[in-house]
């Protein structure tokens, strides 16, 4: 995994984990804010730009609130066209005041690994949101700092609109093949998402036909040496429990067996049965 400058050994990925990664030019800086990294044409004075937006944004200035939880805030701010955008997205870290005593690597842990997959991803042609910034504070946040997805909607939400009932058949089957072909791709490229829920897929659909996908949730990546079997099961079951009925049952078993024509070892009745074993075990936004 590619190293951020300065980062101490101790901060290595796990051993399981791939170590490649193409070369990248990253810049770096210290300023009295915390430690600022940046690539894609994005200056450290612009990255601390877009983390006082992030804020104002939070505190109900100008700016759009994406997520507002314990761990994570998300906003949309305005940009001024450069870095190819015209807005950008900035992710905080929250981590607990009980954190602060731990090393930097530990406690900003979910913010490196986030920047670390992005590259990873982008290496292997898997989509992401491009990562330009990451602002380790001092404190107890840290902020990473991405181009909007543009055109792109979360997956449950495009199925509710573009894929009920009356959708033709022959663009639901499309629309299946290119999810199996997004999942076999990440699959093959040994790219595991821990929480592949639907709200963490984005999909955009081609003017020129066909489907664009998109991993979010860069903190859960992993790039393991082999990804196992019931962690591909889990994944399904992840999926399976939060797509909406919008995609039927039909459907369901269709995209498994394309699925299985990429994955062999998810072709057996087994893997049938262990899915929906767990999709049980989980909250199902279509369970009455």
């Amino acid at each position: 995994m590619h190293s951020l400058p300065d980062e101490p050994q101790g901060c290595a990925a796990q051993s399981r984990e791939r170590t490649a990664c193409p070369p990248e030019r990253i810049g770096a800086e210290r300023t009295p804010e915390g430690r600022i990294f940046f690539r894609g044409g994005m200056s450290a004075a612009q990255a601390l730009q877009a983390v006082r937006a992030h804020r104002i944004a939070m505190s109900g200035g100008d700016g759009q609130v994406a997520k507002r939880d314990v761990k994570t805030n998300v906003s949309l701010i305005s940009w001024d066209g450069s870095l190819g955008a015209d807005r950008l997205c900035v992710k905080e870290f929250v981590r607990a005041g009980s954190h602060r005593l731990l090393p930097r690597c530990i406690r900003h842990r979910p913010a490196i690994v986030s920047w670390r997959g992005a590259s990873r991803l982008a290496a292997l042609d898997i989509g992401r949101p491009d990562a330009l910034g990451l602002v380790i504070g001092k404190g107890a946040s840290s902020y990473l700092i991405m181009r909007v997805l543009e055109g792109f909607e979360h997956l449950a939400e495009y199925a509710r609109r573009a894929l009920g009932p009356a959708a033709p058949m022959e663009r639901r089957r499309a629309f299946l093949r290119a999810g199996a072909d997004f999942l076999g791709k990440c699959c093959s490229s040994r790219v595991f998402h821990r929480d592949l829920k639907a709200s963490n897929v984005f999909v955009r659909e081609l003017a020129s036909g066909g489907w664009e996908f998109s991993l979010l949730d860069l903190a859960a990546v992993r790039f393991p040496l082999r990804i196992r079997r019931e962690d591909k099961l889990l994944n399904l079951a992840q999926l399976n429990s939060s797509v909406p009925l919008e995609i039927g049952w039909t459907d369901r078993l269709r995209f498994l067996r394309l699925l299985a024509e990429r994955e062999p070892s998810l072709a057996d009745r087994s893997a049938m049965a262990e899915i929906a074993r767990l999709t049980r075990s989980r909250r199902c936004v279509w369970a009455p």
